[in-house]
C-alpha cells in the first residue's frame, strides 16, 4: 500500500499477524525544485508512477526489487511548459505508461533497452476543455475525460437540463491510437449533471465515468455519480447510473474498479455542526442493466 502526503510516498506492507507496517519513505531528489509531492500515484506489477510539480509536471518512475522501490526514471513531456499538469492523472499497464495533463495525454513505452519513452501526444480533434483531467488504459483502450467540455446550463437549454464534460476513447490503429468515440450522457440518461469525465476507471469489459449532480440552493449536498458502461469490441454501450451524495464544495471523491465490483468513496461535510462523516459504497456493476 503507497499513501502521499505533500512532500513523500509511504509504503506499507502487511505482516504475517496482518498488521500494516511502514516499510519505506519515497521522495524526489532536492535538486529537482519539487513544489508537491505526490499530485498522483499509481501502482501495478511491480512498477509505481508518482507525479510531482516543480516549474513542469514530472513523474517518477519506481521499481520493487528486493522488497523496496527504487526511482529508474523521471518523465517529463517533450514539449513540457510552466503549469502543463503533466501527470496530474495516471494509468498504466504492463508496458505502457498514460499521464495526463492540461489539455494533452502523453503515451510512454518500454524501448528495447528499458527505457520509457514517449510515443504519442493524444489531443482531441476538436475543443475538449479540460481534456486530460483523467486518463485510464486498459486491454488496447485508451479513455481521456474533459470534465470542463461544453457546459449547457438551464439558461442554454429549452428544457432546462444541465450538462457538462465528456470523455474521449482512443484505440490502436497501424501503432498509433487514434480517437474512436466521444462519451456523453444523453439527456434521458441524466437530466442533470456536470465534471463527466472527472475521473475514469476500466478493468475489463467494464467503464467507470464519474460525474457531478447539478448542485442546488435548496440543499448543501450534490449527487455524486459514476456512469458506468461495458466493452464490446470497439463499441462502448452504457449500463447504470451509481449515485451517492458529497458535500457540494468538497470534490473529495474517490473511485475504483475492479472485476465486476465498482467503489465510490467520498469524505463528509464540513458544513455540518461537528462534521459528517465520509463513507464508501460498494456496486455490483453485473446488477444494473445495459
Amino acid at each position: 500500500m503507497i499513501v502521499g502526503d505533500r512532500t513523500s510516498a509511504y509504503v506499507y506492507k502487511r505482516n504475517s499477524t496482518g498488521a500494516w507496517t511502514r516499510r519505506q519513505t519515497l521522495r524526489p531528489p532536492a535538486t529537482d525544485g519539487v513544489a508537491l509531492f505526490p499530485v498522483a500515484l499509481k501502482y501495478e506489477a511491480g512498477t509505481l508512477l508518482a507525479s510531482a510539480s516543480s516549474d513542469t509536471g514530472l513523474v517518477y518512475v519506481f521499481e520493487r526489487a528486493d522488497g523496496r522501490f527504487f526511482r529508474r526514471a523521471t518523465l517529463r513531456a517533450r514539449d513540457a511548459r510552466p503549469g502543463d499538469g503533466f501527470g496530474s492523472s495516471l494509468s498504466m499497464t504492463k508496458t505502457t505508461l498514460v499521464m495526463g495533463s492540461s489539455g494533452a495525454a502523453y503515451i510512454f513505452i518500454r524501448n528495447s533497452l528499458g527505457n520509457w519513452v514517449q510515443t504519442q501526444k493524444l489531443v482531441p480533434a476538436g475543443t475538449a476543455e479540460g481534456f486530460g483531467s483523467s486518463v485510464a488504459i486498459d486491454q488496447g483502450m485508451i479513455i481521456v475525460g474533459a470534465s470542463s467540455e461544453d457546459l449547457e446550463t438551464e439558461f442554454d437549454t429549452p428544457d432546462g437540463h444541465w450538462a457538462g464534460g465528456a470523455a474521449y476513447v482512443f484505440l490502436p490503429t497501424a501503432g498509433r491510437y487514434l480517437e474512436s468515440l466521444r462519451l456523453r450522457p444523453r439527456v434521458d440518461e441524466k437530466f442533470e449533471y456536470v465534471d463527466f469525465g472527472r475521473q475514469v476507471a476500466m478493468f475489463g469489459r467494464y467503464i467507470a465515468i464519474q460525474a457531478e449532480g447539478r448542485p442546488t440552493f435548496q440543499s448543501v449536498a450534490t449527487e455524486g455519480i459514476a456512469f458506468t458502461y461495458t466493452r464490446d469490441g470497439s463499441s462502448v454501450l452504457a449500463r447504470g447510473i451509481a449515485s451517492t451524495h458529497f458535500q457540494s464544495n468538497s470534490g473529495n471523491i474517490s473511485m475504483a474498479l475492479a472485476n465486476n465490483w465498482l467503489l465510490v468513496g467520498h469524505l463528509g461535510s464540513n458544513r455540518c455542526f461537528n462534521g459528517c462523516p465520509g463513507d464508501a459504497t460498494l456496486y455490483d456493476v453485473n446488477r444494473f442493466r445495459q
